[in-house]
């Protein structure tokens, strides 16, 4: 309601989608390099240091909002939206005075896709069992992305995105950077020329530009009756 109040152009801060490993992987489905997905799972079982951000001790949802939500957001990328989603969150004994830090999510995205989250963000026991990775597969190939940026926390490792096809063994995919904070300039500067484009597609068209957020890639849903009827015809 406020961004709409003072004509303000928002962002939601969904960010791993633009993290350098998750770009890579993006781009062989673009060029054709990777089949139909029919199979991604995200599996995190991390430490992460909640007192370092001392304003969390009072939120009262906590991992789906800080951190699940990216994970779903990306899951939606690749697989659209789900024609159902169980989820269920617990907290953590370790962190009793936390909201819950632990989830599992299904995502029923129709057959033959299996698409699930497992998140456990009070791992304490070291490094050693510790795992962060998003696996897509397809018919003939399936591809790992590590996050590695929330591993050994605040510490962290490297993303390293892998790609293992049949008869040929795991490749390494070469990447420069890891999620955070190599993502930052990415995402914000996706969201200006969002903002730049729809504005100038509203001045072609002689329609008043919305009072809207920009969700990273989900369609720019106009609110002015002009713009929302263009919206439909363009879209159906």
């Amino acid at each position: 309601m406020f961004c709409r109040k003072k004509g303000l152009v928002a962002a939601a801060n969904f960010q791993l989608r633009w993290a350098p490993n998750m770009l890579a992987a993006a781009s062989l489905r673009e060029t054709d390099a990777l089949g139909p997905v029919h199979d991604m799972e995200v599996q995190v079982n991390v430490h992460t240091p909640w007192e370092l951000w001392n304003f969390l001790a009072a939120a009262p949802r906590l991992e789906i909002l800080y951190l699940s939500i990216h994970y779903s957001d990306l899951v939606r990328a690749w697989l659209g939206g789900p024609r159902s989603v169980y989820a269920k969150t617990v907290r953590s004994p370790r962190t009793p005075d936390l909201a819950a830090t632990r989830r599992v999510i299904v995502l029923d995205c129709g057959e033959p896709i299996r698409a699930y989250i497992a998140t456990n963000h009070s791992h304490d026991f070291g490094p050693i069992l510790q795992r962060s990775y998003l696996q897509w597969e397809v018919t003939e190939a399936a591809l790992q992305a590590r996050m590695g940026a929330i591993l050994n926390c605040p510490t962290g490792k490297p993303d390293s995105p892998i790609l293992a096809e049949h008869g040929l063994g795991p490749t390494s995919i070469p990447i420069a950077g890891n999620w955070f904070p190599t993502d930052l300039p990415v995402r914000w500067g996706r969201c200006r020329l969002m903002s730049v484009d729809y504005r100038r597609n509203c001045l072609r068209e002689r329609q008043t530009p919305s009072r809207r957020c920009a969700l990273s890639k989900l369609p720019i849903v106009p609110t002015n009756a002009a713009a929302k009827k263009s919206y439909r015809e363009q879209t159906s």
